[in-house]
């Protein structure tokens, strides 16, 4: 299980994604481009139908690096991807196809996940991109080793004290 991320940018998210695009598939070169520019990703592709350039899914892999590389627009780059997958009609149908399935598990080893509409978002909402993930560890650690911490004690309440049996 890889380490969770601030961004789910790993090899095998990006893998998921271009998976999408394998032999052709998915949205086209044009919404793809549209998807690298907004995130700052751009790779200066054009598509011409009577020259052969890059296929779509080594673009789409292309991003992926360029993303680990330059992170600040991971999430646009993401978010963008996943606008032409549902507007392509390829997730948050209702009926996931294995591309969509494998998606979802390679997000899911990174602490996020992809709703039934196609979205991503973090688990349980807790959004690690806003106080980092070493915030979020460091209370998770302050929970499990205190339990004399005033501020905690009201959380840890209901399971400090036995139950009292009543008149």
């Amino acid at each position: 299980m890889s380490p969770r991320s601030a961004v789910p940018i790993d090899g095998e998210v990006a893998g998921a994604f271009a998976k999408f695009f394998h032999r052709g598939e998915g949205p086209s070169h044009t919404a793809l481009s549209r998807a690298f520019d907004v995130s700052g990703y751009g790779d200066g592709y054009e598509y011409r139908p009577d020259v052969q350039g890059p296929n779509k899914e080594s673009r789409v892999l292309a991003a992926f690096d360029a993303a680990r590389l330059r992170p600040a627009g991971a999430r646009r780059l993401l978010e963008g991807l996943l606008a032409q997958l549902r507007l392509d009609g390829k997730i948050g149908t209702g009926h996931p196809s294995d591309d969509e399935q494998r998606l979802r598990v390679a997000l899911g080893r990174t602490g996020w996940r992809l709703t039934d509409e196609g979205m991503l978002t973090t688990f349980a909402g807790v959004e690690v991109d806003t106080g980092g993930r070493q915030a979020l560890e460091e209370q998770l650690d302050r929970i499990q080793r205190s339990t004399a911490d005033p501020a905690l004690l009201i959380e840890l309440v209901p399971t400090s004290f036995p139950q009292v049996a009543g008149p």
